[in-house]
């Protein structure tokens, strides 16, 4: 028997010789997803082949830099920038989320910078920002969370060319003196319904609303005890209760 066989097994037994990793389960989940979100998740890859909703591939730790992930604009409005996040989930003690960027940009690579927005309707196919996943998995490789079987796939940013956003959720707009900053735009009231605008009627005319039911017809039926309306106040030429009394 080859003597070097019986020099290599202790060594690699010891950790002193290192292995690749072995092929594991994973697999790309739905993560939280927003009714009024501008972009859609409409594919999800692994080498360039679809995946089936929870299908589950074999692959070694650095198998996110084989994703893809494809988003429609589905807004009426070109978009600058579009950011979705793939976060490794809690794995045994893994305790903490990892995001990994997955990001689409307007402005065109080269010297033109020319911008290409992702128009109303279209689809784009994002790929993990490299050197980002490098950056993630060496962090995540030192507290040993770096061989994680799940990620959730999340739309987290929107960008459009006139200068609003939605974030999370929120519609945004640009900051005109700062673009790198952006305040949630405030909504106008909704106007009052025609029931609190009755009932704010009645109240600043001292009057009680005791019911307010709608008929088929489109109309309401109103009782109103005029028990709390306020009556004169007696005078010495008034007898006390009497409110009409002749001179």
């Amino acid at each position: 028997m080859n003597k070097s066989i019986f020099l290599f097994l202790p060594m690699l037994l010891m950790g002193l010789i290192p292995i690749s990793a072995q092929p594991r389960v994973r697999s790309l989940v739905d993560g939280k997803t927003y009714s009024d979100a501008p972009v859609i998740v409409v594919d999800t890859k692994w080498k360039s082949s679809s995946l089936k909703a929870g299908e589950r591939i074999s692959a070694d730790k650095d198998w996110l830099k084989d994703v893809q992930i494809d988003i429609k604009n589905i807004s009426q409005k070109p978009i600058m920038a579009v950011d979705v996040m793939v976060n490794s989930l809690q794995n045994g003690e893994m305790k903490i989320v990892a995001p990994f960027i997955f990001e689409f940009r307007a402005a065109q690579r080269g010297p033109s910078h020319e911008m290409v927005p992702l128009e109303p309707g279209k689809t784009v196919t994002l790929s993990v920002l490299e050197n980002q996943r490098l950056a993630t998995m060496k962090f995540l490789g030192k507290q040993q969370f770096d061989d994680f079987s799940t990620v959730n796939v999340e739309v987290k940013n929107v960008f459009f060319m006139d200068g609003t956003g939605w974030i999370n959720g929120r519609e945004m707009r640009q900051d005109p003196n700062n673009p790198d900053v952006w305040h949630p735009v405030q909504k106008s009231p909704s106007k009052p319904s025609l029931i609190s605008r009755f009932a704010k009627f009645f109240e600043t005319t001292n009057l009680t609303l005791a019911m307010l039911t709608p008929v088929l017809d489109g109309r309401f039926s109103i009782a109103v005890s005029t028990r709390s309306v306020a009556k004169p106040a007696s005078t010495p030429d008034t007898p006390s209760g009497c409110l009409e009394c002749e001179s």
